[in-house]
């Protein structure tokens, strides 16, 4: 018998508390909120390049001869895979002669991957590639059948970008 009025005391005793546990869970309240997370990162891109012997000892004195050398390496580095590579000269792609500025000699420009074989030749004023990476800068250019005395130069900027 003093199990059973131990049964029925434990029962009085936790009536209530289960009472006010279902309680509680009867009144429970949730709430949600959401929190927008983000960043952004900027197109980072960079160039370096760097000469041939050609670059500047072109073979100019032989005449008719077409020429096609590579006169730079370049490294195109993004963070957004392959760059834009525009090109530039100070006398809109045309060797002058430094004596006799009548005297010049056209040329056009091409880019491939390291090692590869220079193909796509154009001027610069149509000059544009898309590449990243390890490349090689080349010219393209034909000698006069008879070269005139002078020192030819010329200054080649090439830009890149994102776009």
């Amino acid at each position: 018998m003093s199990l059973r009025r131990f049964l029925v005391a434990s029962s009085l005793i936790l009536s209530p508390v289960a009472a006010i546990s279902l309680q509680s869970a009867a009144f429970a309240q949730t709430a949600t909120d959401t929190i927008q997370i983000g960043g952004s990162v900027s197109a980072s891109v960079s160039i370096t390049s760097t000469t041939t012997q050609y670059a500047s000892d072109l073979p100019l004195s032989t005449g008719g001869v077409e020429n096609n050398l590579k006169i730079a390496d370049l490294v195109v580095t993004t963070n957004f895979g392959a760059a834009t590579i525009t090109a530039t000269s100070t006398n809109n792609g045309t060797l002058l002669n430094n004596d006799n500025p009548d005297d010049s000699l056209q040329y056009e420009l091409d880019i491939v991957g390291d090692g590869g074989q220079a193909n796509n030749f154009n001027n610069l004023s149509n000059f544009s590639r898309q590449a990243e990476g390890d490349l090689d800068l080349y010219i393209k250019f034909t000698n006069p059948s008879t070269p005139r005395k002078g020192i030819y130069t010329d200054t080649i900027t090439l830009t890149v970008s994102d776009e």
